[in-house]
């Protein structure tokens, strides 16, 4: 049920946007060319919030190289834990997304980092049992723009 879900959203909602917003801006542009599409699905890996799949549209004004398939899960990594005959591994923070996203629309850190922490939202393990979740993730580097997505 939710493969059909997801095929009609992607067939009547999504695509359907791009196409609307496929028209010329002038200069070899178009209006999808200068805007960037998201969509997330609250679905992740297992029904948690890990593995969260999502797709971008447009370039953001050419800061974001299209027609790419980019998969951030640490696969030689270890398992963090198994659920419904799957196992949790260790990726990428979904924040650096969040700052990918930020930056491509044109905020600078200056803008959206709080109390001089690097990134955007929260990076906390508070009250969660670190056997439990991928508690490992280089924070040095959650303020820093997704590798491989620009051109």
């Amino acid at each position: 049920m939710l493969a059909g879900i997801n095929g009609w959203i992607a067939s009547e909602i999504f695509a359907k946007l791009c196409e609307r917003l496929d028209v010329d801006e002038g200069g070899g542009t178009t209006v999808l060319d200068n805007s960037l599409i998201y969509w997330g699905n609250e679905m992740g890996f297992n029904h948690i919030a890990y593995s969260v799949p999502c797709l971008l549209a447009g370039s953001a004004g050419g800061f974001i190289q299209p027609g790419r398939y980019l998969d951030y899960i640490d696969w030689d990594g270890h398992s963090y834990f198994g659920q419904e005959n799957g196992n949790v591994i260790k990726g990428i923070p979904h924040n650096r997304l969040l700052v990918t996203i930020l930056q491509a629309m044109g905020l600078d850190p200056a803008d959206y980092e709080a109390n001089g922490q690097p990134g955007y939202g929260s990076t906390s393990t508070n009250g969660r049992d670190p056997n439990l979740w991928p508690t490992d993730y280089d924070l040095n580097r959650v303020g820093d723009i997704l590798p491989g997505i620009r051109g």
